[in-house]
């Protein structure tokens, strides 16, 4: 049986600079371990009224049950989007990074 122990937390935005002040501020509060930026995504949505595409960048952060809250707050507070993507997935991590994760996150 998998047991879920940590979460992918992903969001999107559509300047690279900020994608990147994003994730190195992330690491370093230690809200994730890790964070990968994919450039050159195409988003297709409904907004105002208008069907609008434009490039952004996926975040997708890999963080643990005790800091998901907490990252999900902060990223909620310095997105530059008026209602941005916050979407939680749980997952299971293999166990070396797992335990790396868990150690890095927790660590003083």
């Amino acid at each position: 049986m998998l047991i879920k122990n940590g979460y992918i937390f992903i969001s999107t935005i559509d300047n690279e600079e900020k994608a990147k002040e994003i994730a190195k501020k992330v690491v370093e509060e230690k809200l994730a371990g890790c964070v990968s930026i994919i450039p050159g995504v195409n988003s297709t949505y409904y907004w105002q009224g208008k069907l609008e595409t434009s490039s952004e960048f996926i975040l997708i952060f890999k963080t643990t049950r005790k800091k998901i809250k907490d990252l999900r707050e902060y990223i909620k507070k310095i997105h530059t989007y008026e209602v941005p993507e916050l979407a939680t997935i749980k997952v299971n991590f293999n166990k070396s990074y797992k335990d790396w994760l868990i150690n890095y996150v927790n660590k003083d």
